[in-house]
């Protein structure tokens, strides 16, 4: 019953949701993307639910959301040709499947600096390093068909390893 009524409340204070929806864009994240990517709300739906499958949530708001956001998808104007974005909170769910969707084609990217649609995204990893079996880090960088930097972020895995003590 609680977690009814918090979703309840938490889509009250969504806007209408419309056609299309931007995942990314400049102002989400932390600066990392110079184009907006843009999904359907028709097809947004099933990669949300499929992404938030494989991921183990446990705060309340987090419940919440994952609760509230399909069924907002789900109430989106299928012609009206209008965009909407995504609620801040919900790109962090989304966060590591954005660049599989533009691979994919599942997602439109907008150069910002071209002011046009890109249908040709290079993209490339620099400053490939790695430190023993410890660290491995590298950028990622899109670029539009012009030459614009549309996204750059820095990744690092790192091992951890446990000791393991013989049995005696």
């Amino acid at each position: 019953m609680e977690m009814e009524a918090d979703t309840r409340t938490y889509l009250s204070t969504l806007p209408t949701c419309h056609q299309f929806v931007i995942i990314a864009a400049p102002e989400f994240g932390e600066g990392e993307y110079d184009c907006g990517i843009i999904v359907p709300a028709s097809k947004l739906v099933a990669l949300y639910c499929e992404e938030v499958e494989q991921t183990t949530i446990s705060s309340w708001a987090s419940k919440v959301l994952r609760r509230a956001l399909p069924l907002w998808l789900e109430q989106a104007s299928t012609n009206d040709g209008e965009v909407v974005s995504l609620p801040k909170e919900a790109f962090r769910d989304i966060l590591g499947s954005i660049a599989s969707w533009v691979k994919a084609e599942k997602a439109q990217v907008w150069c910002c600096s071209c002011e046009n649609w890109v249908s040709d995204i290079a993209m490339t990893k620099e400053d490939e390093g790695q430190i023993g079996n410890l660290l491995f880090a590298w950028t990622d960088l899109w670029y539009c068909n012009n030459g614009h930097k549309l996204y750059e972020d820095t990744q690092e895995i790192r091992r951890f390893f446990r000791k393991s003590y013989g049995r005696s």
